[in-house]
């Protein structure tokens, strides 16, 4: 879920002043469970009053909602001292909500709330850009109301790919041996399958998933991993007469839901990113074909890999020159001047070399592609395999490299020392 709160904290940090008010007002109506929620004018940026109308009394509160970026601390003490006017002119609430659309680190906020106490007796609460993703758990509306501010659709997905090539990569990447990635890779299409289709029997789960890998039809292969995956508590089966009808446990199913929200995340930053870029040269609109373009120049260069393995001649120098070639001429269809066709192919290329998603989504396509054609143990065992130490092992692993014949009291030496052997 880490991923995802900082994904929506980043979106929520670079919305405008009145996007990032739309935002607080959504939230405020999800929060209180009322329609009527009212921010008024004051004479400080954002607004400083709050009214909640509820059935049978109006709340009024201080409030203040701001994107500043710089100097922050300063203008949170003019807003308080606004606030202690209202508290004692205006019978306010002697408390304040400071929304800030930037990130506010934990050591700085205690300093805040501390200062607003004793400096100008006021309840502080402080919600930055942090709080705003992690209450979105509680509160679906933030991310749904971000899509909205930033004009992506759930419905209408950025790229043109199917769902279960999105999560397929996030999956894989949790096993370690090639045995267990070849049952991750099949559990990747049952697992999504069973989230859209809880209470599925055995067959209808062959037929969703054949969908996407049409030469899996072992139904021996699929008893055996729906069993080891229940056996490790992934799933859950009742009896309806005779079938036996599987759904994904609930802790399954949250990890599942929380990879497909991490995607829908990383499309609506990648649809951002790709606006910002195409905005400068007036063809903001077209957001979705250029992703759909991008996607399709990873997929040749993942296309090229498959090549590699199957032992065919190609230059690769020649199949990327023809991808920047490609896309100058894709720019300039949408209208893009020929002066500028340069510089917005730099930029877009310098997104997706930054853009992780993208390179997910390609190398997905490329193992579906690969087990299809039965090489994915070949195109595996070809690969460099990269190992990743932590400060612990590494000052044994050089005890070891130093003095291997040493008998350390200590029993991770002596594991490292085993496994250097062995």
């Amino acid at each position: 879920m880490a991923d995802i709160r900082e994904d929506l904290a980043n979106l929520i940090s670079s919305l405008s002043a009145p996007n990032f008010r739309e935002l607080i007002k959504a939230f405020l109506k999800a929060k209180y469970k009322t329609e009527d929620i009212f921010i008024t004018d004051g004479p400080y940026d954002g607004g400083n009053d709050l009214e909640i109308r509820l059935k049978d009394r109006t709340i009024k509160r201080n409030i203040q909602v701001t994107v500043q970026k710089l100097d922050i601390e300063s203008k949170l003490k003019t807003d308080l001292q606004s606030a202690l006017e209202n508290v004692k002119d205006h019978k306010y609430l002697d408390q304040m909500d400071f929304f800030c659309s930037e990130s506010i680190t934990r050591s700085k906020e205690e300093k805040w709330k501390t200062m607003a106490e004793t400096d100008f007796q006021i309840n502080l609460t402080i919600y930055d850009s942090n709080i705003l993703s992690q209450l979105n758990e509680e509160y679906p509306i933030i991310r749904e109301k971000v899509f909205e501010l930033f004009g992506y659709k759930t419905d209408e997905p950025l790229l043109k790919v199917n769902e279960e090539s999105k999560i397929l990569f996030d999956v894989l990447s949790l096993g370690k041996e090639t045995g267990e990635i070849k049952k991750q890779f099949i559990n990747a299409y049952i697992f999504s399958y069973l989230y859209v289709n809880p209470g599925s029997t055995i067959e209808k789960i062959m037929e969703g998933v054949k969908l996407q890998l049409p030469d899996l039809t072992d139904i021996k292969l699929y008893r055996d991993n729906l069993s080891a995956a229940k056996g490790q508590g992934h799933l859950i089966t009742i009896a309806d007469d005779t079938k036996k009808l599987y759904s994904l446990s609930p802790e399954k199913t949250t990890e599942i839901k929380s990879l497909y929200e991490g995607n829908e995340l990383k499309e609506a930053i990648l649809n951002e990113s790709i606006q910002h870029i195409l905005k400068k040269y007036n063809i903001g609109e077209y957001a979705g074909d250029v992703a759909q373009f991008l996607l399709g120049a990873y997929k040749v260069n993942y296309e090229i890999e498959l090549d590699e393995l199957a032992g065919k001649s190609y230059s690769i120098e020649t199949s990327i020159r023809k991808i920047y070639e490609d896309l100058e001429k894709f720019v300039k269809a949408l209208g893009v001047p020929e002066k500028d066709t340069e510089n917005l192919r730099n930029e877009l290329f310098e997104l997706c070399r930054e853009n992780e998603y993208l390179n997910k989504i390609g190398a997905s396509i490329l193992f579906a592609n690969l087990y299809k054609s039965n090489r994915l143990e070949d195109y595996l065992n070809t690969k460099i395999q990269y190992y990743y130490f932590d400060t612990q092992v590494l000052l044994r692993l050089i005890c070891y490299q130093y003095h291997p014949a040493n008998d350390y009291d200590d029993v991770y030496f002596h594991r490292l020392k085993n496994s250097m052997i062995l």
